[in-house]
């Protein structure tokens, strides 16, 4: 796992339409800009890339909140990773 995913879930990931599980696409590709499938915002202004500080996230709060238990992310190594069970990880 890259140091900056360790940051952010959704970092070098695609959300495909009408899937709870994300993409993995590399490069800086933020999964929640779901339209334009930009760039990292955080990373675009200099900053460490980090989930719960990103204006993004926060943004979208609302969507996450309610889905937490099932947004995955594709991991070639295994079982998909699941939102929750990141945020937990990342909070210890």
């Amino acid at each position: 796992m890259s140091e900056r995913m360790q940051g952010c879930p959704f970092y070098g990931h695609r959300w495909p339409e009408r899937s709870p599980l994300l993409r993995v696409v590399g490069g800086n590709e933020c999964g929640l800009d779901f339209d334009a499938h930009g760039p990292c915002a955080m990373e675009m202004a200099q900053r460490a890339v980090n989930y719960f500080a990103c204006p993004v996230a926060l943004d979208r709060e609302s969507l996450l909140s309610a889905a937490r238990h099932v947004i995955r992310f594709e991991n070639p190594h295994g079982q998909p990773l699941i939102l929750r069970d990141w945020e937990a990880s990342a909070r210890r």
